[in-house]
């Protein structure tokens, strides 16, 4: 059997996805990276009054500019953020929110059920030690 090791390339491969978002129409998204999630998180820090927000609000504000990092198109500027119709803006927000949070979910939930044994290890309090060893 030959082991097929991934290569940088199709590691680093994202591609767009179609979106359909009622009462908008189709967008193309891709998934997050973790730079995406770090610059959300300091754009949000930006807005007027951050230090105000509660943990949730603050929370929400960087999920929506995630969200808004995964929009490939149509791409807006900040500018063009804060022109737009927000009922549109937040149909397309929470279309991409619920589509990624779903699919993030279903992954964990299949990776849990491959780590399932070691998951039990664990709650038997089984030291990691002597799992590795």
């Amino acid at each position: 059997m030959v082991k097929e090791i991934v290569s940088l390339k199709e590691l680093l491969d994202n591609p767009t996805y179609e979106l359909e978002v009622k009462g908008v129409g189709f967008v193309k998204v891709r998934d997050p990276t973790k730079g995406d999630r770090i610059e959300a998180k300091e754009d949000a820090k930006k807005l007027p009054d951050w230090d105000k927000l509660s943990p949730m609000e603050q929370a929400i504000e960087i999920q929506r500019r995630v969200a808004l990092k995964m929009l490939v198109e149509p791409k807006l500027s900040e500018e063009d953020y804060f022109k737009a119709p927000e009922s549109k803006i937040e149909n397309i927000i929470d279309a991409i929110i619920i589509y990624y949070t779903t699919k993030f979910r279903e992954l964990t939930d299949k990776r849990k059920e491959e780590i399932q044994h070691f998951l039990d290890l664990l709650k038997e309090k089984t030291p990691v030690s002597s799992i590795i060893s």
